[in-house]
């Protein structure tokens, strides 16, 4: 009986709230860490799109969409807006408004992933 109440008296203890907190903050990261990566892995991966063809049926896109474009094309057609915003030096807005422009112009689309757009070339 000594050694049942032993058990009973150290179960009586505080509750380990912050480990169990920890632990499921940390199962929660990996668990999304592991399904964005899976959903933008799952992404088809297009094959090099005629950029000149393009250039030459949208004549009216300016220098900068052009460059958007081509860093899109050289790294398989998909990027953060972040990363076309920090291969171009171009303020935040510019970038933003400039991918608004190519996605209205039918050349890529936009999909948010946890608050980040995801830019992708549209097949041709």
């Amino acid at each position: 009986m000594a050694e049942a109440e032993k058990v009973v008296e150290r179960s009586k203890g505080p509750f380990p709230s912050l480990a169990v907190l920890v632990g499921a903050a940390a199962f929660a990261a990996v668990s999304m860490s592991l399904f964005l990566y899976a959903r933008v892995r799952r992404r088809p991966v297009e094959g090099p799109r005629d950029l000149e063809k393009l250039f030459r049926q949208k004549p009216w896109l300016n220098p900068d969409q052009r460059k958007a474009v081509e860093f899109l094309a050289a790294r398989k057609g998909r990027a953060f807006e972040s990363e076309i915003r920090e291969a171009m030096d171009q303020p935040k807005t510019t970038i933003w408004r400039m991918v608004k422009k190519l996605e209205q112009e039918g050349i890529v689309t936009v999909e948010q992933l946890v608050g980040r757009n995801y830019v992708m070339l549209r097949p041709r």
